[in-house]
């Protein structure tokens, strides 16, 4: 089972109790991380583009932090190759595992940081 998020206009920390409801005993979510939807208006620039590298790892600890407390394991993370338009805002993808299978082998720690230097 799969489900696949690119919601706008709302935080992936509202949604992720919500899908978790639908899953089976095993899943996994495929989730867009969109931080001009996860920081403060105060963190948003001109165009709603956030570009502070701060506020991207931030954002990106905050849905990973709450995912893990809602059940979810964090199996991926990585850069979407695809930025918005005119400027484009940088977006992240990040796998989350629901279930009894352990899918969390990856170095969270050491992926966010390679995520954040190529981005």
């Amino acid at each position: 089972e799969l489900v696949v998020v690119d919601a706008s206009f709302i935080s992936l920390r509202l949604l992720l109790p919500a899908i978790k409801e639908w899953l089976m005993a095993s899943a996994d979510v495929i989730a867009l991380i969109k931080p001009q939807f996860e920081a403060g208006r105060d963190e948003i620039g001109k165009g709603g583009v956030v570009k502070d590298r701060d506020v991207h790892e931030r954002v990106i600890r905050e849905v990973a932090d709450f995912a893990a407390e809602t059940g979810f394991q964090i199996a991926g993370l990585t850069i979407s190759p695809i930025r918005g338009l005119k400027e484009g805002n940088i977006e992240f993808l990040i796998w989350l595992h629901y279930g009894t299978e352990d899918q969390s082998s990856v170095d969270f720690e050491a992926r966010l940081i390679d995520v954040l230097d190529h981005s």
